[in-house]
């Protein structure tokens, strides 16, 4: 890895950072490529060749994002009208709400899993990756694994406290970030089938998608840009703003802990454990009742700040922390060819429909 931008020049060896033309066979599932151009390098800035085949490169990536938002969009739409010809009926509550069973359920949860789990496999076929390649072990050791879930112990109650913020925010101003016209009826049944989905389905299909392809595609420029706008794509996602600001902040672990393990496994494990927590307070919330529900999620959120904020500080006194290089020579390859992406832009004007469009008036 080159360590010293400063003596960077024209003549200086490539350092083990940059763009390297995709899919291409021996390419590890994580980490920065060299890439030579043809043409002579002037410093840091790249020269057209290699500017062009990042830019390609980068249109391709957000192209996937266009696809996964927009075909979860439409097939959900499919879904939900071939439940509606098949003749279930929907039931309404004394608000006037609708009550969705566990049919209405899983039509809402499937279109994302099947969009995340179709788009990994066809860019794992053009990858030339095997499975056992994105879950790789050889790097995986206990310490760091217990590392990685007290991370996310520590990230998600922060996430919770600014999803809580938000919803307080904007709510003094009569407005309700997140869309909601109906109840969910939890019979032992939707149990179950949230169990699967929730906590076994979605949390896979999820880092397959916004790790297993958008992360490690965008590591080939640099690993530091594929964390951050995984964790940003990955909230984004979610669909509302409080939602979406929880998923970046747990995010950025997923990616920092997969990249440093090379591994999508630590991601996997510790997305599993987060939604298992969430599942756990709609147990509560079923079997006893809704306060019970929101002591049980706050009293193990203390404990798993606690938990987490001493890891943290293990961690880094002991310099176990390390964030991946990011000098003058990744940044003229990373934003400034980003913007110049129309893929990006389309792909942000998505996410930002879908979560303006979430947002509701608060009615008395």
């Amino acid at each position: 890895m080159y360590n010293d931008p400063q003596n960077y020049g024209g003549s200086a060896p490539l350092p083990q950072t940059g763009y390297n033309s995709f899919p291409r066979s021996g390419i590890p599932a994580y980490g920065e490529a060299a890439y030579q151009s043809p043409l002579p390098r002037r410093g840091f800035a790249p020269d057209p060749y290699e500017k062009r085949n990042i830019k390609r490169h980068l249109a391709g990536t957000f192209t996937l994002g266009i696809v996964h938002s927009i075909g979860f969009t439409i097939l959900g739409l499919i879904l939900f009208t071939a439940l509606s010809l098949s003749g279930h009926e929907e039931v309404y509550n004394e608000e006037g709400k609708r009550v969705l069973d566990w049919i209405s359920e899983l039509m809402g949860y499937l279109p994302g899993a099947i969009m995340c789990y179709s788009i990994f496999f066809i860019d794992k076929a053009s990858s030339k990756l095997s499975l056992s390649e994105y879950f790789d072990t050889s790097r995986i050791s206990g310490g760091k694994m217990a590392g990685s879930i007290a991370g996310s112990m520590f990230f998600y109650p922060i996430g919770i406290l600014l999803m809580e913020i938000i919803f307080i925010a904007f709510q003094a101003i009569d407005l309700n970030p997140v869309y909601s016209d109906y109840e969910v009826d939890r019979t032992p049944l939707l149990l179950v089938m949230e169990l699967l989905m929730t906590v076994i389905i979605g949390p896979l299909g999820e880092e397959l998608m916004f790790r297993g392809v958008i992360m490690r595609r965008l590591s080939h420029v640099s690993k530091r840009l594929a964390i951050f706008m995984s964790a940003v794509f990955f909230g984004l996602m979610h669909g509302n703003l409080p939602q979406a600001t929880m998923a970046m902040v747990v995010g950025l672990v997923f990616g920092y802990i997969d990249m440093e393990m090379q591994s999508l496994l630590p991601s996997v494990i510790c997305h599993t454990f987060i939604n298992a927590t969430v599942y756990a307070e709609t147990l509560v919330e079923t079997m006893v009742n809704e306060e019970a529900g929101n002591t049980f999620f706050f009293v193990l959120l203390i404990i798993y700040f606690i938990i987490g904020l001493l890891a943290m500080l293990i961690m880094i006194f002991g310099k176990k922390l390390h964030l991946p290089a990011y000098s003058e020579y990744h940044s003229r390859r990373t934003w400034p060819v980003i913007v110049t992406c129309i893929s990006f832009w389309i792909l942000i004007v998505c996410y930002a429909a879908e979560i303006i469009t979430s947002f509701s008036r608060i009615t008395e």
